[in-house]
């Protein structure tokens, strides 16, 4: 069997590191990419600004690596969930274990401690926490077991993508008051579905949370070919690097 580690450097060709959010059309919530002079992308704007979504998030949320779409990267995150377990999961559960490993003191940074635990964002399709994919990919690698709670789940199944802020649709299924956590998406599109399990785990009164997502989507097509941010993406994949 693989290590986490031969896993990872036989992948991590595919991904692409996460801009700085302090470098100019990198968006300072999310750190996808953004026009202009703005400082932050439409889908950010709406749910920091135009909902009641909690400011103690506006920062909280880390990216491990860039997925362009299309690219292998992205098709392997649309395509892990495929089947009895697809060969795509042991690269997530690789990824996140060696990043979460390596940003620890960054993480306890953002959230004034070390982490607790970390826990993932629930299915909004009726998938029980032991069945979900992206938990059996982080638990492929064995250490990620011990460090892995269920603190939500969404007991409505919901048949359309999530874009607005509504942490009322998950439920806190175990004590979180005090804790510091690291919530694990595996695609920040628009960002609605984390943020609103992030929220329900802070109106539930965890100290802290943190955002990360596996990958940010980054589309070509609809930035433009010639966007700065994809000047960002040239080069190797930088584990190391931290973007906040």
């Amino acid at each position: 069997m693989r290590t986490s580690l031969q896993i990872l450097a036989a992948t991590r060709h595919l991904f692409k590191t996460v801009p700085h959010a302090s470098q100019p059309n990198v968006c300072r919530h999310c750190l996808g990419a953004v026009s202009g002079t703005y400082e932050q992308c439409a889908h950010c704007w709406k749910l920091f600004h135009e909902s009641e979504c909690t400011p103690d998030l506006e920062e909280h949320v880390v990216p491990m690596s860039i997925a362009l779409n299309p690219s292998p990267w992205y098709a392997a995150l649309l395509t892990y969930k495929s089947g009895e377990f697809h060969e795509h999961g042991p690269t997530l559960g690789a990824l996140a274990y060696r990043w979460l490993a390596v940003h620890a003191d960054n993480l306890a940074v953002l959230l004034d401690g070390a982490a607790d635990y970390v826990t993932i964002v629930p299915s909004k399709r009726g998938v029980s926490y032991d069945d979900q994919p992206l938990r059996k990919a982080l638990a492929v690698v064995r250490p990620m077991q011990a460090q892995m709670r269920q603190v939500l789940r969404c007991p409505n199944r919901l048949t359309e993508r999530l874009r607005e802020y509504r942490p009322e649709i998950f439920e806190v299924v175990r004590r979180v008051k005090r804790d510091r956590i690291v919530l694990v998406e595996d695609t920040w599109i628009g960002g609605a579905t984390a943020l609103s399990a992030a929220g329900a785990l802070m109106d539930a009164g965890a100290t802290s949370v943190a955002i990360a997502p596996i990958a940010r989507e980054m589309k070509p097509s609809f930035h433009g070919k010639d966007h700065p941010y994809l000047d960002y993406l040239e080069g190797n994949f930088d584990i190391e690097f931290w973007p906040r």
